[in-house]
């Protein structure tokens, strides 16, 4: 570790991320100083340099939760968050659920949102909520096989607009039945969730399996402990799902 005086010495040769810094509130300050003097002087002095040289990532660290303390002070994981920044907002989207404009499938519906109309319809018929599904040892859910999954879209005019009276139309999720359905931890938010996508990204160890027809879905154990799955193309990730965790999991992707 750096003492905080060597650091604020690199500092001092960086005028640029000094002033940046500056912007912040000074318990964000101290923070900077906590994080970035976990490196020795030569490793700190590299990472403040391309921090000094690319000051959009400071920025990407400062928003950044405690649950990726450990992520929010790599290189990779800045640079990887800022490339893929420009699609947060739909991966987001695709995540919490939506209903593809051109057919009207459903498809995401990995998280529990007030944006977004989700049914979940036991093998009884009945509808059942989130908590009724037991989390694994990182609050991941994983929709029972016999259940189904709906996603709801209020029913729109030709202009796109939503008829009136409004009224939901429900289409039932085709899910995979070799890896099922899962959803997140109802405690995480979509940003923390996608903090923990960015560092499942970036861990350098992956399994890969990829689907004959288009595409390949990496899967990597993300910082809080969560194995995330996603689909890329030209790597480029489309969408991202937690994995329900067991041990079986453990030794067949062996990470």
């Amino acid at each position: 570790m750096i003492a905080i005086d060597n650091l604020q010495q690199i500092m001092e040769r960086l005028p640029a991320l000094k002033e940046k810094l500056k912007t912040y509130e000074e318990s964000k300050q101290e923070q900077f100083y906590r994080d970035f003097g976990t490196y020795s002087q030569t490793t700190a002095e590299t990472v403040l340099e391309e921090l000094a040289a690319n000051l959009d990532v400071v920025e990407i660290w400062a928003q950044c939760s405690d649950g990726v303390k450990e992520s929010r002070i790599k290189l990779a994981f800045l640079q990887k968050y800022q490339d893929l920044k420009s699609l947060k907002d739909g991966l987001m989207k695709h995540c919490r659920g939506i209903r593809r404009a051109s057919n009207g499938n459903t498809v995401g519906g990995h998280t529990v949102s007030s944006e977004i109309f989700i049914k979940l319809i036991d093998n009884n018929g009945v509808e059942r909520q989130i908590n009724d599904i037991n989390p694994d040892t990182k609050g991941v859910r994983k929709l029972p096989e016999d259940w189904n999954l709906e996603i709801g879209d209020y029913l729109k005019n030709s202009d796109h607009s939503i008829k009136q009276p409004p009224k939901l139309d429900w289409r039932k999720k085709a899910i995979d039945p070799v890896h099922g359905h899962t959803f997140f931890p109802l405690n995480m938010n979509e940003e923390e969730i996608f903090e923990q996508v960015i560092s499942a990204f970036v861990n350098p160890q992956k399994d890969i399996w990829t689907r004959s027809d288009w595409a390949a879905a990496p899967v990597a154990r993300s910082e809080s402990g969560i194995y995330i799955r996603w689909w890329e193309m030209n790597g480029y990730p489309t969408s991202y799902f937690p994995e329900y965790t067991n041990q079986e999991l453990e030794d067949e992707i062996n990470l």
